[in-house]
């Protein structure tokens, strides 16, 4: 079924492409605030 694979590949491609925004957004806030400090912020919650 070539239909089915298409929108699989489509699925898939989504949610690869949400992951890596996802994980560039949290590489940005990292790096743009102090990293211990967000580190020890987060560990106290």
């Amino acid at each position: 079924m070539p239909r089915f694979a298409v929108v699989r590949f489509a699925l898939l491609k989504e949610v690869i492409w949400r992951a890596m925004s996802g994980s560039y957004v949290l590489i940005y806030v990292f790096k743009k605030s102090n990293g211990l400090r967000s580190i020890r912020y987060l560990l106290r919650i």
